[in-house]
C-alpha cells in the first residue's frame, strides 16, 4: 500500500469537483457484518449500480468557463503548440508575466488532443520530485506543471526529475509545461524549442469577458479616461479584474448607463489604499474607525445588524465605554452620516465601489494587533441572532480573505476547530459546520496558502480521533475541491479518514472514493493505493472493504478500459489473493458477483489469485458450483462454470486427467 507525500510549490491552490456517476454505499440496512472496525451490509454490493444524476466537474466547468473568456494569444506560438499536442506528448511554452500564459496552457489541454478532458491534473514538485507518481498517470490525462515561480538555482534541481516524468508519461498523456520568458534557453535544449506564447489583444479580451456577463459596452465607453492602460499594458488578471468590477457596477444599480459602469469600475480599480488610509487616520475616536471596520465587513447589512455588530467588536476589543449616557451622545444615524456611509434599501454601503474591499484591507495589514480581536469578534457576530445568515457567510468570507492574505492561517484552523467542536447546540451545529466549511474551502483554493491546508487535511485524515464534526466536512472538500486538481492527495487523505473513528465517516469517505471510482483514472489511483505489495500478507479491513466496493462488476466494467493494463490485472490478483486466503462473509458474495459478469479476464484473475494452492482453487471452485446451482438460466451459469473449471485444472497441471478424477471442491 502507498501512501504520497505531500506536495509543495510555489502555486498552490487548487479548485474543482470529480466524480463519476454510480452512487455507492457501504453499508446497508440489513445483513450487516462486523470485521473489524468496518461495517458491511451485504446489500451494500446490490447498490453499487445505482444511478445519481452525473455532477458535473467544476474542474471541467473552470476550463469550460475559462474557454468562454478566452482569447487566443498574439503569434503563431498557440497555434504550434496545439499542432504538437494533436496527440499525446509534451510542449513546453513561455511568456511574459501578465501575458496569460497560466490560462494559455489550460486552454492547451483542454482544446487539445483526444479523450475526456476532465481528467485534468496540476503537477507539483516535492523535495525535487514531481507528484503524482508518473506510474499513475492514465492515458489521455492532460497535465499542468507551472514552474513559473521557481529560481534558476531551484529548476536546476529539479530539471532532471521533469524530464524522467516526462519519459514515462508522454506517450499516453498530453503535458504542458510552463516557464518564464528567462529560463526559455534553459529548458529548450533538452525539452525541443520552447513555444512563446504572445499576448492576447487586450480588447478583444475585455469585451469578450463583458460579453459573458452579458455587457454590451457604447462605442464611446473606450475612451474613457484610464482606460488606456489596460488596453496597452494592462495584465490578463487586471483585465479580468475590471470586467468583474463593470459588473459589480451594474449590480449595484448606481446607473443605467454601461458606459457609467466602466468609469465606476475604472475608479474603484484606482489605487485606493491611499483614500482608505485618510479615511481612518482622520478619525480621532476608536468608536468611529470601529463602525467603519463593521460598515466594511459587513457591506449591505441592515442598520440593526450593523449597530449590533459594531458593539460586539467594541465588547470584544475591550474598548473602554465613554462613560456617557447614551442620550447624551450622537444617535446612530448621524454617526452613519459623519462617516460618509450611505443607508438605503440595500443597506448600510460604503457609497464608493470598491473602497470598503481597500477599508478592509487597511485595518488587517495596519493594525496587526487587533487581529485576534478581529477573529473572536467574527465568531461573535456569528453568534448573534440580529445578524442574518446571509451576512454572517459574507463576513466569514471576508474574514477568511484578510486572514489569507497576511498569512495567518491559524486564525482559521481555530475557528474552524471552534465551529466543529463535538458539544455544540444541535440548533446551531449545522450552520456552524457550513460556516466552517467555508473557511477550508478558501484556504484550499487559496493561490499561495493552499499547500498548508491540503497539509493540514492530511494530519487531521491520519489522526482518527478527530472531532467528528471536522471529519464529516474534510470528506466533501477533498472529494470537490482536492480532487480535481490535486487527485493523488485528496486519495491519500480519503483513504485515512475511511478508517476514522466514527463510522459515518468512514462510511462517507469510502463512499467518495467510490464515487471518485466511476472515472478511470481515479479508479486505477484508488486500487495503487489500495494493493499491498506482492510478497505481503497484511491487506488491512478497511482496504479490504474498498477493495470489494472498487472490485464491484458493476463498477469496474464502467472503466473496463483498466483491465487492459498488466499492472492493473496483477494488482487485483493481489488482492484476491489476500482475500481468497482469509475470506470474510462478503467473499463469496463478491466472487459470484464476477462469475456473473461472464468476463473472462475477471476469471483469470480469480484463478491466477487462487493458484498454485490446491485448496484455494477448490474453494473457488466450489463457489462457482453453488452459484450454477441456483443461478438462471442455469445453460449460461454452466458454461461459465466450465470454463473456470478447465482453468483450475490447468492451474493445478490436471488437464490429463479425467472429469471423474479431478479433486473435489472445498466448502471451506
Amino acid at each position: 500500500m502507498i501512501d504520497e507525500p505531500d506536495s509543495f510549490s510555489p502555486r498552490q491552490g487548487g479548485t474543482g469537483d470529480i466524480n463519476g456517476d454510480n452512487n455507492v454505499n457501504l453499508t446497508g440496512s440489513h445483513g450487516r457484518v462486523w470485521r473489524g472496525d468496518i461495517h458491511i451490509g451485504l446489500d451494500a454490493l446490490d447498490r453499487l449500480a445505482e444511478r445519481v444524476p452525473p455532477r458535473r466537474p467544476v474542474s471541467a466547468n473552470r476550463l469550460e468557463l475559462l474557454d468562454k473568456r478566452f482569447v487566443p494569444p498574439s503569434g503563431p506560438g498557440f497555434a504550434q503548440a496545439q499542432e504538437r499536442l494533436r496527440n499525446p506528448g509534451t510542449v513546453v511554452i513561455s511568456g511574459q508575466p501578465g501575458s496569460g500564459r497560466l490560462a494559455a496552457g489550460l486552454m492547451l489541454l483542454h482544446r487539445s488532443g483526444q479523450g475526456d478532458v476532465s481528467s485534468f491534473q496540476e503537477l507539483t514538485v516535492t523535495e525535487g520530485q514531481l507528484d503524482p507518481d508518473p506510474r499513475t498517470i492514465q492515458e489521455q490525462e492532460r497535465l499542468l506543471l507551472d514552474l513559473t515561480g521557481y529560481g534558476h538555482s531551484q529548476l536546476s534541481d529539479i530539471k532532471n526529475a521533469v524530464e524522467i516524468f516526462r519519459a514515462e508519461v508522454e506517450q499516453r498523456a498530453y503535458l504542458v509545461v510552463v516557464v518564464s520568458a528567462d529560463q526559455q534557453r534553459a529548458w529548450g535544449t533538452d525539452f525541443g524549442r520552447v513555444l512563446t506564447i504572445g499576448c492576447p489583444e487586450r480588447a478583444a479580451v475585455l469585451r469578450r469577458h463583458l460579453e459573458v456577463e452579458g455587457i454590451a459596452l457604447p462605442d464611446k465607453a473606450w475612451f474613457t479616461p484610464g482606460l488606456a492602460h489596460y488596453l496597452h499594458s494592462g495584465r490578463m488578471s487586471e483585465i479580468a479584474e475590471l470586467a468583474d468590477q463593470v459588473r459589480a457596477a451594474r449590480d449595484r444599480a448606481l446607473s443605467a448607463e454601461p458606459g457609467n459602469w466602466l468609469a465606476d469600475a475604472l475608479n474603484a480599480l484606482a489605487d485606493q489604499r491611499g483614500a482608505a488610509r485618510n479615511r481612518v487616520t482622520a478619525l480621532r475616536d476608536g468608536r468611529d474607525k470601529a463602525l467603519l471596520f463593521t460598515a466594511a465587513m459587513l457591506d449591505g447589512a441592515s442598520v440593526d445588524e450593523v449597530f449590533d455588530s459594531e458593539a460586539r467588536l467594541l465588547t470584544v476589543a475591550k474598548y473602554p465605554h465613554s462613560g456617557s449616557h447614551s442620550l447624551d451622545e450622537k444617535d446612530f444615524t448621524q454617526r452613519l452620516d459623519d462617516l460618509r456611509l450611505k443607508v438605503d434599501a440595500h443597506g448600510v454601503r460604503i457609497a464608493e465601489l470598491g473602497l470598503d474591499a481597500a477599508l478592509r484591507t487597511y485595518f488587517w495589514t495596519s493594525m496587526p494587533g487587533l487581529r485576534t480581536a478581529f477573529r473572536n469578534w467574527v465568531a461573535s457576530v456569528v453568534a448573534s441572532q440580529k445578524v442574518t445568515g446571509p451576512h454572517k457567510r459574507q463576513i466569514v468570507e471576508r474574514f477568511a480573505e484578510q486572514a489569507l492574505a497576511v498569512g495567518e492561517k491559524e486564525h482559521i484552523v481555530l475557528l474552524v476547530h471552534q465551529w466543529t467542536r463535538e458539544n455544540l447546540r444541535a440548533k446551531n451545529r449545522d450552520n456552524y459546520r457550513i460556516l466552517a466549511e467555508i473557511l477550508l474551502h478558501f484556504g484550499l483554493t487559496h493561490e499561495q496558502r493552499g499547500q498548508e491546508f491540503r497539509r493540514q487535511f492530511y494530519d487531521w485524515a491520519k489522526n482518527p480521533s478527530t472531532a467528528t464534526p471536522l471529519a464529516r466536512i474534510m470528506v466533501p472538500l477533498c472529494e470537490t475541491v482536492i480532487a480535481p486538481t490535486f487527485a493523488d492527495q485528496a486519495v491519500v487523505r480519503l483513504r485515512h479518514l475511511a478508517g476514522h473513528g466514527d463510522e459515518e465517516v468512514r462510511s462517507a469517505a469510502a463512499n467518495a472514493l467510490l464515487r471518485l471510482a466511476g472515472v478511470a483514472h481515479f479508479w486505477r489511483r484508488i486500487l495503487y493505493r489500495l494493493c499491498p505489495t506482492e510478497d505481503s500478507d497484511h491487506f488491512p479491513a478497511p482496504d479490504r472493504l474498498l477493495f470489494a466496493g472498487l472490485a464491484a462488476p458493476e463498477l469496474l466494467l464502467r472503466v473496463r478500459a483498466v483491465l487492459g493494463h498488466s499492472q492493473v490485472r496483477r494488482q487485483l490478483t493481489t488482492c484476491w489473493r489476500l482475500i481468497l486466503a482469509d475470506p470474510l462473509d462478503w467473499t463469496p458474495e463478491l466472487v459470484t458477483r464476477w462469475l456473473s459478469a461472464k468476463n473472462p479476464v475477471l476469471r483469470r484473475i480469480l484463478v491466477d489469485a487462487a493458484a498454485p494452492d490446491p485448496a484455494l482453487l477448490g474453494y473457488l471452485y466450489g463457489i462457482g458450483r453453488r452459484w450454477q446451482a441456483a443461478a438462471t438460466p442455469a445453460e449460461d451459469a454452466e458454461r461459465v462454470v466450465n470454463d473456470l473449471r478447465t482453468a483450475v485444472d490447468r492451474a493445478l497441471d490436471l488437464t490429463f486427467l479425467s472429469p471423474e478424477a479431478r479433486p473435489e471442491e472445498t466448502g471451506r
